[in-house]
């Protein structure tokens, strides 16, 4: 069957063949309804049509068409769901009803009888490979085994759909429950799978994509041999399960499922060959932004390919996809890996995603794919090399003879979607399109034929025609789609001349078909009958007498495909050869039900057949596979042990995957190569290593670099003046230098630019004047020393590590050890000694599969003049910073793996290079330093748990709320944040693409977490929508997914923006705008929950340096997005601006900019994001107006706009993309705004205010609990700040209210303010016995651990509940002896008073002068009694408290023995709810008797508690 959509009718231009007197035989049926099943049974004339309409009707024929029939066995007792042949058995096929009662034949439809399933199929169709299954699934080993799927247990669709499988052993007479899960298939439903296993064992195994019992939301891949009897095993790869499983599915030599993995960010295909071992290919990450509103599928598309090839599409951000395939990572072919093989193909979208790319039928590797510009591309070899395909015997050149195709999906397609342009017969291929660089619209195409797989085109044809191909290839039908005339066209010699036939009918055609084989002479027309009653018309067609002989052997030929030499095509290091009819041969091929046979034969060994392995790329020339980078080991390598002048490397060739060309008859590039040992030295040569010194890294070599060259001059308007230079290459990589503000004549603006042709550049200027660092290297990368602002050093693929110590001024170098290790930066800076330095190496590592391939960490302390080995397994190590004096400068902690270098690996920490070391924790998945807290994710059986250590030694697990059970499959988030607590975003929801979570904040030790906000967005790499506000304290903005149940089903995220002042303790969306520029988009009448502010946030920024705000301009943040209910697509939307801290905000541009503050927000600078310009606009008072300025003449690409990180210069940089003569460059343009201030900023009252932030929620300017003021340049103030002006801010204590406090471990937010108990405890849970008496609940508040509020509102603080049954109570105890200390103290006080009264008329008074003597005065001695009697009181009642305390428990004990000696009953006196979780204060009792030491000192005794307590119960009253 073929199929061309038409639009058009076309001028009939037809070459007559009357010659071969020709008249098929044609018959008529008509029917209600179009097809929905239009079912060849293979190897068999006989068919199914199934009329679907109002009614179910299923009608049969058995002589190809020519007359149908009614089916009279089947009873239907609901509509067809689906008619699906068993694709391992051709004479079986099942007609599935959305009841239990269904019909299978044996027998191609002759006979059917019925079978029952549990339950009701499942409707909805089950992701696969290329297509959707239905709810039956074959086995090719066992063809009577079967599973069923039942319909989804969840309601409305919702994600992952869990059905009930069943398996069935006796083709379907019986079935089993087997399991709960979201798809499975038979592992045998690859049919030429190569299993290790038993054929018992592989005839039973079965795959599955289910659901763990930790995450509901995420699917594993399990594997059972016993159809779930037992426990299903988990499907490990590299050291984790496959979890996130999105499709599942099988080809004919593979299982394939798309997922995550439990220990490693990111999407991956998993292929098998048998069902038992995964290779783990890792699939391109593309920035979830790109997904927003995108019509193109997020979960990447399988393609169909050849054996040993695996292709995908995947989404390239917006409607953009590309097609990557796998490429062997070694010789031995262990290590796949996805490469890029052709950019930007178009799609429809019509019945679902429809790429525009067909694999070729019967030719292994041919490929035709359209891409979004309209061009037609083939290629031969899977898509490594794509040509356009050609007119043949073109007279022109270039886009005059391109062939253009044009792929087309029918609304009424059948259930299997059909080819566009290929047929059985090898290379034959027919197809509509048009001539010239890209395809023109559809009435303007006409048809082609291509006898030679797609590479040459002849036009066959005018206008477009549905057609198809039968008898082998002997006859060709055509029939444009509105020739209301009903005319037939046939073609007997490959589509080189046609003749036509008139039908009795005139009809709209939809379909064209013939058998599967397309060997049979007769064809199926199906259309619309014009005229009359618009039925439905088929019409056959029986060519079985055109022809009066049968072809001979010598009416064919041996088909090879040729190129342009004319010799055979070798296409994957084999050439083929097919049995095929000449095309001038006059007889019909006569071969029924057989199809051409493939004869294979492999070729010699080109160039072409090989690519560069992983670890290498092609050099200039492309003769050539480099090493990425280079091997400069002080170390003998193999081979070059004993001064050997010679030893032999990898090539770096592999051949291409799935090739089979024969090295030994042709090119082997895989054999070692010859190259010359690093340590070898004949005495005239420098090549061997010498040992170094040690030192300071002052005798390391000086390298080379550029001349400074100027930027030229550009656009000056008085105000603004323009300079640009070109690099050569396109911008890979800028760095600025970070300024030293402790040194003010070091902070310059030094910037180091990477391009494309790894060459480095640098400006001490800002881009004024630029210079080559190290002419003639490669520069790979930039490593900035964190502790010490002037060191920068260089990787090249060289091997050396190039560094400056002078911030670029200078340069010298020096060898690394070994190659780097992939992953983590290779380099650890020490942050006290300046020379010493950790790097991280591979040895052994020529191929990624080397068996000895292992890490090394090496130690210099002289700047690379000597290096130690120190350990080897290492996954990363840090220098621990947050330790202080307290731990040893050596201090060094790793992350290292075991010898068999599996993850989870462990944490050590070492004092002296690991002569000796400690291990820390076990089952570590990765670790990380925050804040003052060094945090590591530890697997343990199916849980993965975050422990903390405040002091690098000690660990202890965090402590996450109940609703928080965190398994394998989900992942952690550690975010900056400051010293106060940790911010940890845990991510709820794994499903690929559609990830987010819940931020959780610990306590000021860091253990123990409460919520702070739900469903906060991040992305498949694990980065989170979230920025904190440098410069102002507390003031947090993330994005949030308002539709978390729709997105678990499926549906796309709905992001909407929110932002705190008083540091995760209360959220809000962000305010929208009164008004907008264009006065539209305003929420009128809508509340805030209804409609806000929305703004795309960190998980969609390129450059992730591109902050809302910046720590220099105090209070601005600038964003793009839009207001209403949800965020929507960036190229969409608005720019907004904040001078406020986010509490209000204003649109500043219509579309979407770029933006950079400059001197601390003087100057704000905008330039479009989207479209190419010449202009940006800058203001000056804070966004309230804004001027234009042209910076170049011609229309350039805006990349990036920056200035230096403090953002206090005047001058800013714009990267470009320019088009000029030689091509694409990058063009940097310096923007110096100098000249629009003329004097420096005073300093003085005159040029600068206070400002103070007046937070929502709040009474006053109070922001976590200091009242505070900020300076900042007055607005209109026609001057300049400067760099060296240091912000001042003064500010106040607050008193603690409302705002000062967030939910404390236990409880969480209810959305309205108040905080919740997250696992509800009524008193009937407490007061289990008549003798507990009350409880007290831990707080639900607790203060903000950065919060500097004092006295005020005290929410931190637990209330005793009284039990509901009566009894005698520590309350009363309490109140009781409180009441007797009481009037002891009231009966003191009056006996002092009378005493005073007595002697201030005998004594005077005494009085502490200023100086410190007494003096004495005429009215006694007590004249400051009252000052000293009020002391007394203070502490008399402190301690008395304390000792009521004590005496209620010595009482309670007294009536405790009291009630056991009457009642016999044990007395329980309850002072806390000891023992019911964290979430409760516990108490301690007191050691001391009741007459002990009870008015000791306090401090003292607190300490000693404190000391004392080793179960950490105390504790909680840190938090």
């Amino acid at each position: 069957m073929r199929w061309v959509q038409l639009l058009c009718l076309f001028s009939l231009s037809l070459r007559i063949a009357s010659a071969w007197g020709v008249k098929p035989k044609v018959k008529y049926s008509t029917f209600e309804n179009l097809p929905k099943d239009l079912i060849f049974f293979e190897d068999s004339t006989n068919v199914i049509y199934h009329d679907h309409g109002s009614e179910d009707h299923v009608f049969f024929s058995t002589n190809s068409g020519e007359t149908f029939t009614p089916l009279k066995d089947l009873k239907l007792e609901g509509d067809i769901i689906q008619i699906v042949v068993h694709p391992f058995e051709k004479t079986r096929a099942y007609i599935l009803t959305n009841s239990i009662t269904h019909y299978q034949t044996e027998d191609s439809g002759v006979t059917w009888t019925s079978f029952k399933t549990p339950e009701i199929p499942g409707e909805d169709s089950i992701p696969s490979l290329r297509s959707r299954e239905g709810p039956l699934m074959f086995n090719s080993r066992r063809t009577d085994n079967l599973l069923f799927a039942g319909s989804c247990a969840k309601p409305d669709d919702e994600w992952p759909c869990e059905r009930t499988y069943y398996n069935s052993v006796d083709g379907g007479a019986s079935f089993n429950v087997m399991t709960l899960a979201h798809s499975c298939i038979f592992a045998a439903s690859a049919q030429n799978l190569s299993f290790k296993d038993s054929d018992e064992k592989a005839a039973n195994a079965v795959l599955c994509a289910a659901s763990t019992p930790q995450e509901k939301d995420g699917l594993a891949l399990v594997l059972s041999y016993d159809f779930f009897d037992k426990e299903p095993n988990f499907v490990f790869v590299d050291g984790g399960i496959v979890t996130g499983v999105s499709i599942l599915g099988s080809s004919d030599h593979y299982i394939l499922a798309v997922g995550s993995h439990m220990v490693e960010s990111g999407s991956f295909a998993y292929l098998s060959y048998d069902a038992r071992t995964w290779t783990k290919i890792e699939i391109p990450h593309l920035p979830e932004a790109s997904f927003e509103d995108s019509l193109v599928p997020q979960i990447p598309q399988i393609l169909q390919s050849s054996e040993g090839t695996l292709l995908i599409s995947v989404n390239d951000g917006g409607d953009a996809v590309s097609l990557y395939g796998t490429s062997q990572g070694s010789t031995e072919g262990s290590y796949l890996y996805f490469k890029p093989r052709l950019e930007k193909l178009s799609f429809t979208i019509l019945n679902g995603f429809s790429l525009h790319y067909e694999s070729i039928e019967a030719l292994s590797g041919v490929a035709i794919a359209n891409t979004e510009k309209g061009s037609t591309m083939i290629t031969l070899d899977n898509g490594i090399r794509w040509e356009r395909p050609t007119l043949k015997n073109c007279d022109k050149s270039g886009a005059h003879c391109f062939v253009n195709l044009y792929f087309s999906f029918p609304e009424n397609q059948l259930f299997t979607k059909p080819r566009m342009f290929s047929t059985k017969i090898p290379g034959l291929l027919l197809g509509v399109g048009s001539v010239g660089e890209t395809l023109k619209e559809i009435e303007d195409c006409d048809t082609f034929v291509s006898w030679d797989a797609g590479l040459t085109w002849t036009k066959t044809l005018d206008g477009p025609h549905l057609f198809e191909v039968g008898d082998s290839g002997a006859v060709i039908v055509a029939i444009t789609e509105l020739d209301n005339e009903g005319v037939v066209k046939f073609s007997l010699d490959f589509g080189q001349t046609w003749s036509e036939i008139k039908l009795q009918h005139k009809l709209r055609p939809e379909y064209i078909t013939t058998t599967v084989d397309s060997t049979s002479s007769s064809f199926l027309i199906v259309g619309h009958e014009v005229e009359g009653s618009n039925k439905i018309l088929t019409v056959f067609l029986d060519f079985e007498k055109a022809y009066k002989s049968n072809c001979k052997a010598r009416d064919f030929e041996t088909w090879y495909l040729w190129n342009a030499d004319s010799k055979p095509v070798c296409m994957n290091g084999h050439k083929w050869a097919f049995q095929r009819r000449k095309t001038d041969a006059k007889c019909s091929v006569k071969r029924l039900f057989k199809e051409p046979e493939l004869i294979e034969e492999n070729c010699p060994c080109e160039i072409s057949d090989y690519e560069c392995a992983f670890g290498f790329h092609t050099n200039s020339e492309g003769d050539q596979c480099v090493a990425d980078i280079m091997d400069s080991s002080p170390k003998a390598p193999a081979g070059c042990e004993n001064d050997e002048k010679t030893h032999m490397v990898p090539s770096g060739f592999v051949l291409t995957q799935a090739n089979k060309c024969d090295p030994k008859s042709g090119l082997d590039l895989l054999k070692p190569v010859e190259a010359k040992c690093p340590t070898y030295s004949d005495g005239t040569d420098e090549h061997k290593v010498p040992a170094p010194a040690v030192g300071d890294g002052s005798s390391n070599p000086d390298e080379k670099e550029g001349n400074p060259e100027n930027a030229e001059d550009g656009n000056d308007d008085g105000k603004v003046k323009t300079l640009f230079y070109t690099f050569k290459g396109k911008t890979r990589e800028y760095i600025y230098l970070r300024s030293d503000n402790a040194d003010p004549a070091n902070s310059d603006e030094t910037v180091i630019v990477l391009t494309d042709s790894n060459d480095a550049y640098v400006s001490h200027d800002q881009g004024s004047t630029w210079e080559q660092v190290a002419p003639g290297e490669e520069i790979l990368a930039v490593f900035l020393n964190p502790s010490f602002a002037d060191d920068v050093f260089l990787l090249a693929a060289s091997g050396k590590l190039i560094y400056s110590l002078d911030r670029g001024d200078n340069w010298k170098s020096f060898k690394l050890p070994s190659m780097p290790k992939y992953g983590p930066s290779p380099l650890v800076f020490h942050p006290l000694e300046r020379s010493t330095l950790l790097f991280l190496g591979q040895e052994n590592c020529e191929t990624s599969s080397s068996k000895d391939c292992h890490s090394t960490l090496y130690i210099t302390k002289s700047y690379g003049q000597l290096w130690t080995p120190i350990e080897e397994n290492i996954e990363s190590c840090i220098f621990p910073g947050f330790w202080g004096s307290s731990k040893s400068d050596n201090t060094i902690v790793c992350e290292k793996s075991g010898d068999d270098k599996k993850i989870p690996s462990s944490l050590v920490v070492t004092t002296d290079n690991f002569s000796s070391q400690k291990e820390l924790l076990t089952g570590v998945v990765g670790f990380a330093e925050v804040s003052r807290y060094l945090v590591s994710a530890v697997v343990d059986d199916n849980s993965l748990t975050l422990m903390v250590s405040a002091d690098g030694s000690d660990f202890d697990p965090a402590e996450f709320p109940v609703r928080f059970n965190i398994d394998k499959s989900q992942a952690y988030t550690t975010l900056s944040d400051t010293d106060d607590a940790i911010l940890v975003h845990v991510t709820t929801n794994t499903k690929p693409g559609a990830e987010f979570g819940t931020l959780l904040k610990s306590n000021n030790l860091g253990y123990f977490y409460s919520v702070s906000l739900d469903y906060v967005n991040r992305d498949s790499a694990g980065y989170v929508d979230y920025e904190r506000m440098p410069g102002i304290e507390g003031v947090l903005v993330v994005n949030t997914v308002s539709n978390p149940a729709k997105v678990k089903k499926g549906a796309k995220k709905a992001l909407r923006t929110m932002i705190t002042h008083n540091d995760g303790g209360r959220w809000r969306y962000l305010q929208p705008p009164e008004t907008e520029l264009d006065a539209g988009g305003v929420c009128s009448g809508k509340s805030l929950e209804e409609c806000s502010l929305n703004l795309h946030g960190f998980t969609e920024r390129s450059d992730l340096r591109d902050t809302f705000s910046s720590e220099s301009a105090l209070g601005m943040m600038i964003g793009v997005g839009n207001v209403g209910e949800k965020l929507t697509p960036y190229h969409e939307g608005n720019t907004y601006m904040t001078i406020d801290a986010g509490i209000t905000w204003k649109q500043i541009k219509k579309g979407v900019y770029m933006w950079e503050y400059g001197d601390h927000g003087s100057v704000i600078v905008l330039v479009n994001g989207k479209d190419t310009t010449d202009t940006l606009s800058y203001s000056i008072d804070r966004g309230m107006t804004w001027v234009d300025y042209k910076f170049s003449n011609q229309k350039v690409k805006v990349q990036d706009i920056s200035t230096i990180p403090s953002d206090m210069s005047l001058k800013v940089l714009l990267f470009t993309k320019v088009t000029i003569d030689s091509g694409e460059k990058t063009r940097i343009f310096q923007l110096n705004f100098e000249k629009l201030f003329d004097r420096e900023c005073s300093g003085k009252d005159e040029d600068f205010e206070l400002w103070s932030l007046n937070p929502p929620f709040q009474n006053g300017n109070c922001l976590l609990g200091t009242d505070a003021s900020y300076k900042r340049k007055k607005t209109g103030r026609m001057c300049y700040v400067g760099k060296d002006m240091v912000e001042s801010s003064a500010s106040s204590i607050c008193e603690c209210s409302a705002e000062d406090f967030e939910c404390s471990f236990g409880y969480h937010p209810d959305g309205e303010g108040n905080c919740v108990e997250d696992e509800k405890i009524s008193s009937s849970d407490v007061c289990f016995d008549d003798d507990i008496i009350s409880y007290t609940p831990g707080a639900p508040y607790r203060k903000i651990p950065s919060s500097k509020c004092e006295g005020g509102l005290k929410l931190d603080q637990s209330v005793t509940i009284r039990c509901p049954h009566g009894s005698v109570s520590g309350s009363f105890i309490m109140a009781f002896v409180l009441f007797m200390v009481i009037v002891l103290v009231l009966g003191a006080l009056v006996y002092a008073v009378f005493v005073y009264q007595h002697y201030r008329k005998t004594y005077g008074v005494i009085r502490l002068d200023d100086d410190g003597t007494f003096d004495f005065e005429n009215h006694g001695v007590f004249e400051n009694a009252n000052a000293v009697i009020a002391s007394g009181i203070i502490a008399g009642v402190a301690h008395a408290v304390q000792f009521a305390h004590k005496t209620r428990d010595q009482i309670g004990l007294w009536l405790g023995m009291l009630v056991n000696r009457v009642t016999g009953r044990d007395y329980q006196f309850v002072n806390s709810f000891e023992g019911l979780g964290s979430a409760y204060v516990v108490a301690d009792d007191y050691d001391d008797d009741l007459f002990g030491d009870t008015f000791g000192d306090d401090a003292t005794e607190l300490e000693h508690e404190l000391s004392d307590d080793e179960d950490g119960d105390l504790a909680n009253f840190r938090r």
